[in-house]
């Protein structure tokens, strides 16, 4: 240690007495927040609207403003409707008045043909396994939505037509899969089919003329 070193004079007693002040605090610090990070969360308080506080929203509006406001949106509400109602008559009656003077063309008065409603009832074949059971009719899908067997659907008359054909092609591939020819009696709709569709030529019937009944030439 140098002789020039040496003569410095140390810390001070008051500025020692600082420091040791001042670790004592950093100490009492860093275990108070160690105290608090090993402490449970509690839940936070549920606001009470009743108590003393300023954004409390209760009061902003009287109830004559609150009624002005729902007489307000009903108007418009009602208005909206009567705007949309008066739109489809007005194209309804255009429509009409198309038809009447054949101004339609044809491939639109068509498209609303198919548009138009109808129900069909969905008839489906059981495959036959090996061990001589039926499995269940596999339900049909179409555009996400699920048609079962034997449940009647109000559908557009195109979406009817698609379905009846759908059907129709489930019957004549279970006809080849089961080994039937194409004239088969279909014991869970008690008629015969021909090509996979019901024999026409009159209501089914559980006879043994309206089972063997041939279409209509």
């Amino acid at each position: 240690m140098s002789e020039e070193h040496a003569k410095r004079p140390g810390p001070s007693a008051e500025a020692r007495a600082k420091a040791a002040e001042t670790r004592r605090k950093n100490r009492e610090e860093r275990a108070r927040l160690l105290i608090k990070s090993l402490r449970v969360p509690t839940e936070p308080e549920p606001f009470d609207p009743t108590g003393d506080d300023d954004l409390s929203l209760d009061n902003l509006l009287s109830k004559d403003e609150i009624e002005e406001i729902r007489r307000t949106e009903r108007a418009k509400f009602l208005a909206e409707q009567k705007k949309i109602a008066r739109e489809a008559a007005i194209a309804r009656v255009r429509a009409q008045v198309r038809d009447e003077i054949g101004a339609t063309p044809e491939q639109e008065a068509h498209n609303r043909w198919l548009a138009e409603l109808e129900t069909v009832t969905i008839n489906l074949p059981r495959l036959r396994q090996p061990n001589g059971r039926e499995a269940p009719p596999e339900p049909l899908r179409i555009n996400g939505r699920r048609y079962d067997h034997g449940r009647t659907y109000t559908v557009e008359r195109g979406l009817a037509q698609f379905l009846m054909w759908q059907m129709n092609q489930a019957h004549m591939h279970v006809a080849q899969v089961d080994g039937r020819s194409r004239n088969y009696y279909n014991e869970q709709t008690g008629r015969m089919m021909y090509q996979g569709g019901p024999m026409s030529g009159g209501a089914p019937s559980m006879s043994f003329e309206g089972i063997h009944r041939r279409p209509a030439a």
